[in-house]
């Protein structure tokens, strides 16, 4: 989803604070990581300051492709959320990934728009928390 070259951690560092940065462990060993932000103007201009948290580059080993890693990110996210009083878990992805956002719907979150952000066609999630 993302070229070796946007994951690099210089490239990181250059658009997230290190403190937005998680990392799943499983077994000692590194199983999953997501950026989680306390606010996102590039993606979601309009959402009010403080209402949501927003999860971007959620990644998982693919060793544990399917075994759960992924929702249980969301789950640290979502319960982060709540603990912080956020109304929503909010996210983007590609609108032309079915797998990835049939992931994101079977998990809670529902689909609140679509719209190009640059050159990607970027479908809009949201999981409600109150």
């Amino acid at each position: 989803m993302w070229t070796a070259d946007e994951l690099a951690p210089g490239a990181l560092l250059e658009r997230y604070d290190l403190r937005e940065m998680r990392l799943g462990v499983l077994d000692g060993e590194p199983a999953a990581a997501m950026v989680v932000q306390e606010s996102d103007g590039v993606f979601w201009p309009g959402a009010p300051e403080g209402e949501s948290l927003f999860v971007h580059k959620l990644a998982v080993a693919r060793r544990l492709k399917g075994r759960g890693a992924a929702a249980a990110m969301l789950d640290w996210a979502r319960a982060r959320a709540l603990e912080q009083g956020k109304a929503y878990l909010r996210l983007d992805c590609a609108a032309d990934r079915p797998k990835l956002r049939r992931f994101y719907e079977e998990y809670g979150f529902r689909g609140v728009g679509r719209r190009m952000v640059g050159p990607c066609d970027t479908a809009f999630y949201e999981l409600p928390l109150r």
